[in-house]
């Protein structure tokens, strides 16, 4: 009877730390989860979640750099380089319906989480005149940065406030807002016009960038959520 009764302990205790053992996970890359582009010999991943023995998730932004020898094949070996991915979720929009400081115009606002990372807000505004769409999205103007052509274009990225708000773009129709309205002065707020927005939570303030003047020309407005 010793001796079952020790072989139960024994298997007792193997059952109970078989749940430990299975709790350690495979250090892994998850490259189907960033967002990745190819140019020239080199492969840029944004945001490529990594998990660790301890399940642990961080995101890094990796380059593979591939070696093309003289008679055309590719090297089996390649030029890895990874730093930590900056954080890109700062300045997150709380999605809500919110309406235009001492004015009738109101917006609706969703959002998406997009594979690097980012944090996508679509505003769908409405007033009297008009409705129109517009669109930012978290993170510097740098690569991954759904409308990084359009800001640049506009040199959004030199601003001096660069740093202190979420940029995007008008997507859809005239934007009409507040202020934002004086065609007479040349202030024309086409699809493609740069906007930004700050928030605090419960308040938006809302910059939009002419596209008739320079990077410091601007107009707006404040949305309250309601």
């Amino acid at each position: 009877m010793k001796i079952c009764y020790r072989k139960f302990a024994v298997l007792t205790l193997l059952s109970a730390l078989v749940p430990v053992i299975a709790q350690a996970a495979v250090p892994r890359a998850m490259l189907e989860k960033s967002a990745t582009y190819a140019l020239n010999d080199s492969v840029h991943a944004f945001r490529v979640p990594t998990v660790d023995n301890l399940g642990k998730i961080k995101f890094y932004d990796v380059i593979i750099d591939l070696t093309v020898n003289t008679n055309g094949t590719i090297s089996p070996t390649a030029n890895v380089s990874s730093n930590p991915s900056p954080s890109v979720t700062t300045g997150v929009i709380a999605p809500g319906t919110y309406q235009e400081a001492g004015g009738t115009d109101t917006c609706k606002v969703v959002n998406m989480t997009l594979t690097n990372g980012r944090i996508q807000s679509f505003f769908t505004c409405t007033n009297a005149a008009s409705v129109f769409e517009f669109s930012v999205a978290t993170g510097p103007i740098t690569a991954g940065h759904p409308y990084l052509d359009e800001l640049k274009l506009k040199k959004v990225n030199l601003r001096t406030d660069v740093a202190t708000q979420t940029w995007g773009i008008v997507t859809n129709g005239r934007l009409y807002l507040g202020l934002c309205n004086n065609e007479d002065n040349g202030f024309y707020f086409e699809p493609g016009t740069a906007i930004g927005a700050k928030t605090n939570g419960s308040q938006i303030v809302i910059s939009v960038i002419s596209n008739n003047h320079s990077p410091n020309s601007a107009c707006g407005n404040t949305l309250t959520k309601k």
